[in-house]
């Protein structure tokens, strides 16, 4: 060890033997040093004192303005200048924080009632950051000036600053209940505080309930005080929150933009934006959700980003807030506003809690959550308390006074001769006194006065002073002995101050009826939607509205994006609303939501389809790799509602019908038994039908029980039979037969192949055929009379192509005719196809495939709208025989 360092140690030893060490317990040495430490941050820093709801720098920065002078009518200046006046006497902590928390008091977004008054650059609602304090000028606002209104009187309680060399107020003396008027948030040890502000006029309308009714009912408080007012506005949801908090000082509700909906512009405005939120942040959100950018490491919508043009700040000093989101035609606003609400700030949660300082029961200040009226009832009590202190300093002061004036009086009335004595005689002060029964104050009086300004003294003025001083004296003696008066006097401040605020609105409106939760169809817009699926097991969706209506005979538009080797194998129109059942060909079905399936941005299907497989979920799911869906069926909400039953039929022609909605059955023991057939499918999926070997699941249609079922089979025979003669069967029971398809050839029985198409009168009463060169008639059904379940059925259609469908119609509707190529020919039938009488007839051409002989139509939906305005259709070509 080298010598300096030896030297170093003793030094050290020598001053720890000389020191006072005092053994204690490490544990409780920190548990009471850290119960100091979050005392002093409870009392001193964090949480808001409930008498005038102010932090210790809010209620220095106040008091150094007055003491600076800083009036309302005075001319402002630096806030520099406060700043330092705050920091020199009264606040020794960092020029940041003492300017930070100025600003806050002078921005009109932060405080609902500013309590200083700003000129320059004080930060914005943007989330700019203010200008320097040298730059910034700053002075009392007039509700500021009359936090102090009293302050000299005697009103509070003075201690001495940090260094005993001013004093300041322990509390002001405020007019109103500052603690509710503008909130704020604290976060102290163990515990925090957000209050929000509140309507002044609402506040006050409240004490003087209170003052006329101690026992004022909490549902007469209700309404009186409605909830909170925040100084950017907007619509408060979840009342019931807002009643919690207002009865017992905690409750969380929501506070929403305000916003209009411009259908004429496809625009969405917002002219009010939550509290606390920043508008440039916010702007940035929703352009990062709206983002059309390739790998984004951020968020996206694909509603935003299909729907979202534009967003523009209209925002002024004049106008305020005004933030505009441009959409493209026919957007769906109203879904569009709700996502804005669920992905963005624009709606926001508020959890109140109101925990104050409030009077403890050893009379220390302690923190308390409180409701509404317990902290107006210790707010009135304070101001009680104010009143009687000014009243008893003033009734001092007019004592005082009074008590000069008689002196006066007195010496007035014989002025001559009092006059003689103070300038002749050698102890004037003595003979007056005794002359004229005087107290050593008034004799000081009269002798500080000189004689020239003693003879000036008018008699009449003199006793009218007095008079009047003597009524302020008889009114505060009588007002410090009634409590009646007091109160009177209280609530006399309280109507001048909302009288000076008559024209001040409620800028927070308050939703009584509505909950703040949306439900995922309110963030889906309700469109149709053409959903595809591929060969491949994909799944995709086009918007209608992006397939335009052309006429019958033509091309139709190119939707393809599809690899070569992939094609539609079902095409189906439904409202992104509805359930959709996906049946497969092994006879399960699986159950998604319209708006699970993506859907394009473009005119075409998605080169990015959805594997089925990845939108059911590996994960218990039932899906199969040999597994292929083979039918899509939508389901509305109305549907279960129904006596509906499903229809299945199987390529060899087996069907089976079983209820949709829930059913009763008895137990072989009597009791009565639920079974939900397919109300509770989800995407693990269930069995539909059984299947016997060989056979699988061709198709599935909705009926009613008295519906007539058309089967097709592949030589265009239909056969019509009534559904009635198909007993109602069990969701995992197996099929019968419903059409032969079988010919008879030479005596024997030839196989003509698997079941084309299966339908229902319930879905109209014209038939449909459709081949896959593109050709097709329709009939009215009545022209195909009933038979029974397996037989052969009616020739349909005499056409030497495959048949791809031949359904009923009602003859209203629309049609999409699906080739191989992608092409999608979409058109009215009403305007483009005539109702032919006769059976042998050939039809006409629905779809123009002269350029393509390798392509041919391999699907068909159809979909009811009469809102579409439709082209000119094509003039009728008939092919011939």
């Amino acid at each position: 060890m080298s010598s300096k360092l030896s030297s170093t140690l003793e030094k050290l030893l020598g001053a720890l033997a000389d020191s006072q060490v005092k053994e204690q317990n490490l544990v409780s040495e920190a548990e009471q040093s850290f119960l100091d430490y979050s005392l002093s941050v409870i009392t001193s820093r964090a949480l808001p004192d409930l008498r005038d709801g102010l932090k210790p720098v809010h209620r220095r920065i106040l008091y150094a303005a007055y003491e600076e002078k800083m009036f309302s009518d005075a001319r402002f200046r630096k806030s520099a200048t406060l700043v330092g006046a705050v920091m020199g006497a009264y606040h020794p902590h960092g020029d940041s924080s003492i300017y930070g928390a100025l600003v806050r008091l002078a921005q009109d977004f932060s405080m609902r009632y500013p309590l200083l008054e700003g000129q320059g650059n004080f930060g914005s609602i943007d989330g700019d950051a203010p200008a320097a304090m040298r730059y910034t000028e700053v002075k009392m606002s007039k509700l500021g000036e009359k936090f102090l209104d009293g302050i000299k009187e005697n009103s509070v309680d003075f201690v001495p600053n940090y260094d005993g060399s001013k004093e300041e107020p322990v509390i002001l003396p405020i007019v109103v209940p500052s603690i509710l008027l503008n909130g704020g948030d604290g976060i102290a040890v163990g515990m925090a505080s957000k209050i929000p502000s509140h309507n002044l006029k609402e506040l006050c309308q409240l004490a003087i309930a209170l003052l006329d009714e101690p026992s004022l009912h909490e549902s007469q408080m209700l309404e009186i005080i409605k909830g909170p007012d925040f100084p950017t506005g907007g619509l408060i949801l979840g009342y019931k929150g807002v009643q919690k908090y207002l009865l017992t000082g905690k409750g969380s509700f929501r506070i929403r933009a305000r916003a209009e909906l411009d259908w004429e512009k496809n625009q969405i405005i917002f002219t009010e934006i939550p509290y606390g939120v920043k508008k440039n942040r916010l702007i940035k959100k929703i352009a990062q959700l709206a983002s059309d950018e390739k790998n984004p490491e951020f968020t996206v919508l694909p509603l935003f980003q299909r729907f979202i043009k534009h967003i523009r700040d209209e925002s002024n000093l004049k106008e305020g807030v005004r933030l505009v989101i441009e959409c493209r035609q026919e957007a769906p606003l109203e879904t569009i506003l709700n996502n804005l609400y669920k992905y963005t700030s624009l709606q926001q949660p508020y959890s109140a809690n109101l925990t104050v300082l409030s009077v403890g029961t050893t009379g220390q200040r302690e923190p308390k959550t409180l409701g509404i009226i317990p902290i107006l009832k210790e707010y009135l009590a304070y101001q009680l308390e104010v009143l009687i202190r000014r009243t008893q300093f003033n009734l001092e002061k007019l004592r005082a006074r009074i008590h000069l004036l008689e002196g006066r009086r007195i010496i007035v009335t014989d002025l001559k001769e009092a006059i003689d004595i103070i300038t002749q005689e050698d102890e004037p002060e003595k003979l007056i006194k005794e002359k004229y029964s005087l107290s050593d104050v008034q004799v000081k009086d009269i002798f500080d006065l000189p004689i020239r300004q003693l003879k000036r003294i008018e008699f009449q003025k003199l006793i009218d002073e007095l008079e009047e001083k003597t009524r302020f004296r008889i009114a505060h003696e009588e007002r410090l002995a009634s409590k009646e008066l007091q109160n009177q006097e209280i609530k006399r401040q309280l109507m001048e101050i909302m009288q000076e605020y008559i024209d001040d609105q409620r800028r927070t409106q308050i939703d009584f009826t509505k909950g703040y939760s949306l439900s995922q169809l309110d963030l889906i817009p309700k469109e149709t939607l053409a959903i595809g699926v591929t060969h491949k097991n994909f799944i995709s969706a086009l918007p209608l509205e992006v397939i335009k209506l052309s006429g019958r005979g033509t091309k139709g538009a190119d939707v393809g994006n599809y690899s070569s080797r992939d094609f539609v194998t079902d095409l189906l129109f439904a409202s992104s609303h509805d359930d959709l059942f996906l049946f497969t060909n092994l006879g399960k079905v699986y159950k998604v939501k319209g708006y699970d399936i993506k859907v394009s941005n473009s005119n075409k299907w998605t080169n990015k389809p959805l594997a089925i497989k990845n939108l059911l979920g590996q994960k218990d799911s039932l899906f199969q790799e040999d597994e292929k869906v083979i039918q899509l069926i939508a389901i509305t909400p109305e549907d279960y509602e129904k006596d509906l039953y499903l229809l299945f039929a199987t390529k060899k022609g087996l069907v089976k019908k079983t209820r949709l909605s829930s059913e009763q059955r008895l137990t072989k023991e009597g009791n009565v038994r639920i079974h939900n057939n397919f109300k509770t499918i989800t995407r693990k999926g269930k069995r539909a039908m059984k299947l016997f070997k060989g056979d699988e699941l061709k198709g599935v249609i909705k009926i009613k029980d008295d519906s007539d079922i058309l089967l097709t089979s592949p030589d265009a025979r239909m056969l019509r039979f009534n559904a009635k003669e198909l007993k109602e069967r069990s969701r995992g029971a197996g099929g019968i037969k419903g059409i032969s398809l079988f010919k008879t050839k030479k005596g024997k029985k030839i196989y003509v192949g698997d079941l084309v198409s299966v339908s229902s009168s319930y879905e109209g009463d014209k038939l449909l055929a459709i081949s896959e060169e593109g050709n097709g008639k329709i009939n009215e059904l009545s022209a195909f009379k009933v038979h029974k379940r397996g037989q052969r059925g009616w020739v349909a259609y005499k056409t030497d192509k495959k048949l791809v469908a031949c359904v009923a119609i009602r003859g209203d509707e629309e049609i999409a005719l699906m080739t191989k190529q992608n092409h999608l020919n979409r058109f009215s039938i009403a305007k483009n196809i005539s109702v032919l009488k006769g059976r042998d007839a050939k039809g006409v051409r629905l779809i123009d495939l002269a350029k393509d002989k390798k392509d041919k139509v391999i699907h068909f939906a159809k979909y009811v709208s009469l809102e579409d305005k439709l082209e000119k259709p094509t003039e009728e070509v008939t092919v011939e025989e």
